[in-house]
């Protein structure tokens, strides 16, 4: 009985909002240092606001080792099918200089997904 009532609380755990990190990479660990910085931040102020219902995703960090390992194309079919999975997307700075986050716009745009974007504060 205990054990259904474990089971049956799991069950009602709300669901988290995927939200995927769109921003400039090119290889560069500088980039890569960067959006790190910004993810943190983000979680930061959602702390601070109370959030508690969002996981940040990034491709850089799942798939950066990979940048100079598989062709361009290939990793970017990959970032595409990860954002598939995601409820949100926003975009970090710079993203509009990145053929690749021009990209993930455009397909995020296209699912109708909705769309954030962060600006840093100096």
């Amino acid at each position: 009985m205990l054990e259904q009532n474990i089971c049956k609380r799991l069950m009602k755990c709300h669901k988290k909002r995927r939200v995927y990190v769109s921003a400039k990479y090119g290889g560069k660990q500088e980039n890569k240092d960067i959006i790190e910085k910004q993810i943190k931040k983000l979680i930061e102020y959602d702390k601070e606001m109370g959030i508690d219902d969002i996981i940040y995703i990034s491709p850089v960090h799942c798939f950066g080792y990979l940048y100079d390992v598989v062709p361009y194309e290939e990793g970017l079919d990959m970032c595409l099918e990860l954002l598939k999975t995601c409820d949100e997307i926003i975009f970090l700075d710079s993203w509009q200089t990145s053929r690749g986050a021009n990209i993930e716009y455009g397909f995020a745009k296209g699912m109708k997904m909705p769309m954030y974007y962060k600006t840093s504060r100096k």
